[in-house]
């Protein structure tokens, strides 16, 4: 069997960003050389706990800057607390910034390897009267520390003598103390408006092994002592950090200059990741893995790196999303779709097509030898993809086809296989079902008997036409596997919000297993590898449970984002509207369940937005930003009065044109008008739509007009027919030993012919056009 890919992952490391606010402030302090030409950023995890894709931001951030300018990236461990804290941690932290493709190059350190010179910093803080032991209680220190309306009230010991702290300390450094009886504070301001300024705490008794220094210390520094102080040691030029430590940066800064510290680093804080129908607290993710309502850390419904990783998404994947989002001063919450969105694109272009049956229905075609076998040449990837390889799938008279692909009294609109009905087997042969077998007791039907077109392989029958295509599997070589079907781990988009206990919002169905069958090169497949299945999903065999020869799948995400789908259909849209960019072929007939489920996400989008799903026919997701961001939603309103292809407009505005962002809309070098343009040549194959990204990219950077750009960049589609015919015939003449299989029968290595064209007019033919022009010549 011919291998699709390359299993081994590479990393793929951009070098170069779109601009943002952090990214502008670093290229400043090179300009002005304000750390002496240096960038030295650092990802500071406390190893208490697994990543999350929240982590994956902040590592893409700080490593990427480091990257782009010739800088580096430390990896620290902030592991100031004994308790919760251990190697497993640090282990799977370092696997995780692996996996995203990001290597600290032997700058990986511990805030515990400074704890002796963090020491020295508050004996140094004491001298200077600068620090004291407080002998308050935590409930004490807690009632005089005050409000945000009311100051602070001093210690009674705030004025302890110098000699008197530092022999306190040093006394508790020794053991000489109880838990609880003493800690070191930073003498400061108990009337300040910033309540971090309110003599905070800098050490504090702790009789607790660390798991690497362990029983040396019984004191330990605290996080905002640390932190900061550690940055300083390792002569960080720029401590980037999200927006809950904004009030922080007075005290680092305080800390940072009342010490010996050789360095001061620069903080700017960012917003924090939010993600739809998950959570992110590492308190909360704990919770559901104490309490087993997860099967652990890297349970594939968890936004931990593990989780992800074993689910099946790639590193490029989160990569790609990290840089959609882009990075703002202002917290918000990003849809799920977005990140599943940036997975399908991801994984269409590299995951090999095969075919699977999830519920099998057995299929006999009665007029097929019983002994014959045939054995197909099939294409790992459609003609759209330019990708080559081909694996052989066995057919014979004996079939399994998904049950959910016949009924028995068809609704209207339905195309696929019903009594008197025909429907093509994908990669194979028409099929008409003659007569449906039940089960005499429940009713239930468990055998459709058929007949075969023998003359429609490759072809359309002749005199008709069949449209509706499903998978199959031959019966005498499909293998049983267990099929996991993964679903997002909470049912409301924000859980736990409405103040009830965030547990009760867990999806039941987040998980369900089935027995399906696959063809024999699914079943090859090896752990880890990634696979579509033909009109159900992208899946990942899975790397704990699979063995050699028999693979255990996982599913990544499905073809399609049912959620907005569903959104849709409920709001009169047509399924055709929230195709993803997958290949299309899904399911055409909508079932009760699903309007019923569609009712219920409606009204969760709002007013605003269900009025745009039914005006305009776009998804939920999109009808759902457009309806809480007046000024995206002018954008799009001025964008469809130009070219009436809302659906476009939505999805380059929504999921394109806001990743590129830097400020406000109204600083935007064009109006939605030019994005109305830009979607006209998309539909007038002008443009592939891959392309049309980086025209939008192109058009923020103010570089002009989309017509202006592509005739700048020389990104035009290629649809004239004699230039395209040229290149057609070069192909032809290249691959003469393909097109000669191919005239002889073998009308399955169409899509490589068509990858081979793709390539040679790098990827801006008309995938139509080419089609057309590629089967007028074969056929000559």
């Amino acid at each position: 069997m011919q291998s699709p890919e390359d299993r081994s992952f590479e990393p793929h490391l951009e070098t170069s960003s779109p601009s943002d606010f952090i990214r502008d402030i670093v290229a400043h302090d090179l300009e002005t050389n304000k750390h002496g030409g240096r960038v030295v950023t650092r990802f500071p995890p406390e190893p208490n706990g697994y990543l999350h894709i929240g982590h994956a931001k902040s590592i893409c951030l700080n490593f990427g800057i480091a990257l782009q300018n010739n800088g580096t990236c430390h990896l620290r461990f902030d592991d100031t607390n004994p308790t919760g804290e251990s190697m497993e941690y640090v282990e799977s932290i370092q696997r995780d910034v692996r996996w995203l493709g990001f290597d600290w190059a032997g700058k990986m350190f511990f805030a515990s390897d400074y704890f002796e010179q963090l020491y020295e910093f508050a004996e140094e803080l004491i001298r200077a009267g600068k620090a004291y032991v407080c002998s308050l209680s935590e409930e004490e220190i807690r009632e005089y520390r005050g409000t945000i309306t009311e100051p602070g009230r001093p210690s009674p010991y705030r004025d302890r003598p110098v000699a008197e702290n530092l022999d306190l300390l040093r006394r508790m450094r020794a053991g000489e103390f109880p838990e609880g009886a003493h800690v070191l504070r930073a003498k400061i301001d108990m009337a300040s408006a910033n309540m971090k300024m309110r003599d905070p705490l800098m050490y504090r008794i702790r009789y607790s092994e660390h798991y690497r220094t362990g029983n040396r210390w019984c004191i330990y520094p605290l996080y905002d002592f640390t932190h900061c102080l550690s940055d300083a040691l390792e002569h960080i030029t720029h401590s980037i950090c999200t927006l809950e430590f904004e009030n922080n940066r007075e005290l680092y800064d305080w800390f940072i200059d009342n010490v010996s510290a050789p360095s001061q680093p620069r903080q700017i804080e960012f917003a924090r990741l939010n993600l739809t129908y998950t959570v992110m607290s590492k308190r909360r993710l704990l919770e559901l893995v104490k309490e087993h309502h997860v099967l652990g850390w890297d349970d594939p419904r968890m936004p931990t790196l593990s989780g992800l990783r074993r689910r099946g998404i790639t590193p490029s994947a989160i990569r790609a999303f990290a840089e959609r989002i882009g990075v703002a001063r202002n917290n918000s919450t990003v849809d799920m779709a977005l990140l599943e969105h940036c997975v399908r694109e991801d994984l269409n272009a590299t995951a090999p097509r095969v075919m699977c049956v999830l519920s099998p229905l057995k299929v006999t075609i009665e007029d097929f030898p019983a002994e014959r076998e045939e054995v197909l040449d099939v294409p790992y990837f459609p003609p759209d993809v330019a990708r080559q390889g081909s694996r052989p799938v066995p057919f014979c008279r004996e079939l399994y086809i998904e049950r959910d692909d016949f009924e028995l009294e068809p609704p209207p609109g339905y195309y696929r296989l019903a009594p008197g009905r025909q429907v093509r087997l994908r990669h194979a042969y028409v099929i008409r079902c003659e007569r449906a077998i039940a089960d005499p007791t429940s009713g239930e039907v468990t055998e459709l008997v058929c007949t075969y077109d023998p003359d429609s392989l490759g072809q359309q029958p002749q005199g008709r036409r069949v449209k509706g295509t499903i998978q199959w599997v031959s019966a005498r070589h499909a293998q049983d596997v267990e099929v996991r079907l993964y679903d997002r781990l909470f049912r409301s988009e924000l859980p736990g919000a409405d103040g009830t206990d965030f547990k009760e919002d867990i999806n039941p169905d987040s998980l369900k297993v089935v027995r399906g069958k696959v063809e024999p090169a699914a079943a090859q497949a090896e752990p880890g590898s990634r696979l579509q299945f033909e009109r159900q999903g992208f899946f990942c065999a899975d790397a704990v449970d699979s063995m050699p020869g028999r693979p255990v799948f996982n599913r990544i995400v499905s073809l399609k984002d049912t959620w907005a789908k569903i959104a849709a259909r409920s709001a009169g849209a047509s399924t055709e509207t929230v195709t993803s960019g997958t290949e299309r072929g899904g399911r055409d007939a909508v079932r009760p369940e699903e309007k019923a489920s569609g009712t219920a996400v409606e009204r969760e989008i709002g007013s605003v937005a269900r009025q745009l799903c039914a005006d305009h026919g776009i998804g939920a997701e999109e009808a759902r930003v457009l309806g809480d961001d007046p000024a995206l939603r002018t954008l799009f309103e001025q964008a469809i009065k130009t070219h009436p292809n809302a659906r476009m407009a939505s999805v380059l505005i929504v999921h394109e044109l806001r990743a590129l962002l830097r400020g406000s809309v109204s600083e935007l070098p064009f109006q939605g008008s030019a994005i109305g343009e830009l979607v006209r040549l998309v539909d007038q194959k002008t443009l592939s739509a891959t392309l049309a990204k980086s025209v939008l990219g192109a058009m923020v950077a103010g570089e002009g007009a989309p017509q202006q750009i592509v005739r700048a960049r020389g990104l035009g589609q290629i649809s004239d027919r004699a230039e395209l015919g040229r290149i057609i015939d070069a192909v032809i003449a290249e691959q003469s030993s393909l097109v000669a299989r191919y005239r002889a029968g073998n009308q399955s290595l169409l899509g490589a012919l068509v990858g081979a064209v793709m390539r040679k007019a790098q990827g801006q033919a008309n995938p139509k056009l080419t089609n057309e022009l590629l089967l007028e010549r074969l056929n000559r």
